[in-house]
């Protein structure tokens, strides 16, 4: 919020990981399939990528679904239909050093020279748009470029990593098909939700944050940045 008390991470978002992942048990390389409340706790039902198909069932009290509202209607029944229709799209990040596209008059930034990262040291973003999508550009201190939603192509030999994730956009279809959640809350039987796209105000980061302390609340679990 604008003026309000705030934190400024300056070491990158991982620091912010590590301080919320402590003492949690972390499994990567997993593919939730099936989450189903039941008498006893919430039953949660998923793959290992390296376990051949094999399906898994444990049982948890509580779940919190912090992903996409595709993926909750894919896999939480009470809200299959109710959230397949919520408008999502694709966003692709790649990590790369492709800098052929890269506006370079007057900013001082070339490939293999590497960018200040002292305190205080401006930081290059550059956004492009055509009629549909608009592609940003995050110059790193190390000579990387992160480029979200490229819109020319990238060479390939110079990508370090690329990815996609889901994300979900309101327009007015979508929150008239977000409000036929209203007989279902967050905390039904043992089931939460927790994202940018499940409160009560844009598509945003905030979102994340506002919708996971309300769980924690709700919970009574302590926010530390509250204290």
């Amino acid at each position: 919020m604008h003026r309000q008390p705030h934190y400024v991470v300056t070491d990158g978002v991982h620091t912010v990981q590590e301080t919320l992942l402590r003492g949690l048990d972390v499994r990567l390389g997993v593919q939730s399939t099936k989450v189903t409340p039941t008498p006893n706790g919430v039953e949660l039902s998923y793959r290992k990528a390296d376990s051949e198909a094999r399906e898994i069932t444990e049982l948890f009290d509580l779940v919190v679904l912090a992903v996409s509202p595709d993926v909750v209607a894919h896999i939480f029944e009470p809200l299959s239909t109710t959230l397949s229709d919520v408008p999502t799209t694709t966003v692709k990040t790649v990590a790369h050093t492709d800098f052929a596209n890269l506006p370079q008059v007057g900013t001082g930034v070339k490939p293999g020279v590497r960018v200040s990262s002292k305190a205080g040291t401006p930081q290059h973003i550059f956004l492009r748009s055509n009629a549909s999508t608009t592609e940003s550009v995050h110059v790193q201190p190390n000579s990387v470029l992160v480029t979200t939603n490229p819109l020319t192509p990238i060479d390939e030999t110079k990508v370090i990593q690329a990815g996609g994730s889901s994300i979900a956009f309101f327009d007015k279809e979508g929150r008239r098909a977000d409000s036929k959640a209203i007989n279902w809350r967050s905390g039904d039987n043992g089931v939460y939700l927790a994202g940018g796209w499940c409160w009560d105000g844009m598509v945003l980061l905030e979102g994340c944050i506002v919708s996971a302390m309300r769980v924690a609340a709700d919970l009574g679990v302590e926010v530390p940045w509250e204290r």
